[in-house]
């Protein structure tokens, strides 16, 4: 899996991406697709969301120093 610099936006500051969700297939094996989505549509004004999977709650968070945070 690979990471990306600077992937986490604030939802405060503008963004041309704003509300952009795409599907691109990562590898050149033909394989996984993978759904983007923005930080803000994903928050919208929220500082949390909650995912649910595998009939548990997970709370995907933003920090106050702009990072994600993903808990059980």
């Amino acid at each position: 899996m690979q990471q990306k610099a600077a992937a986490v936006m604030n939802p405060r500051e503008p963004s041309e991406r704003r509300g952009e969700a795409t599907t691109h297939t990562a590898g050149s094996d033909g394989g996984t697709s993978a759904r983007r989505f923005s930080l803000v549509e994903l928050f919208g004004r929220a500082q949390e969301v909650i995912i649910e999977h595998n009939g548990r709650d997970y709370r995907l968070r933003l920090t106050a120093q702009g990072k994600l945070l993903l808990t059980a």
